[in-house]
C-alpha cells in the first residue's frame, strides 16, 4: 500500500519529523515496502478472538510484529531488573 504525496505531506505537518511507516523507519525489516502480514487472515483472526474465552487482553498479529514484540519486551524487563537497589531505596525503612 503506498502512501500518496498529499498525504505523507499532511503527516509531516501534523507531525514533523516522524517516521510514518515501517518501511521509513527500517527498509530491512519490511518485504517491498509492505510487512509481510495478510490483512485479511489478520481481520480474520481479530473476529474470531471474540469469542474465545477467555479472549485475549491484547493480539500481536504477524511473526514480525511477535518478533519485535518480543524483543522490546525483553529490552524493558531488562532494564526494570537492574532497577532493583533503585526501587527497594525508595520503601519504608523497616519498623516504620
Amino acid at each position: 500500500m503506498a502512501i500518496s504525496d498529499a498525504a505523507r505531506r499532511n503527516h509531516e505537518a501534523l507531525f514533523p519529523g516522524h517516521v510514518s511507516t515501517l518501511a521509513e523507519a527500517d527498509p530491512e525489516l519490511t518485504t517491498g515496502g509492505l510487512v509481510p502480514g495478510d490483512p485479511a487472515r489478520m481481520a480474520a483472526k481479530i473476529i474470531e478472538s471474540v469469542d474465545a474465552d477467555p479472549a485475549p487482553l491484547r493480539m500481536v498479529l504477524g511473526s514480525q510484529a511477535l518478533d519485535t514484540t518480543l524483543s522490546t519486551l525483553r529490552k524493558r524487563v531488562a532494564d526494570f531488573a537492574s532497577q532493583g537497589d533503585l526501587a527497594a531505596s525508595t520503601d519504608f525503612p523497616p519498623g516504620e
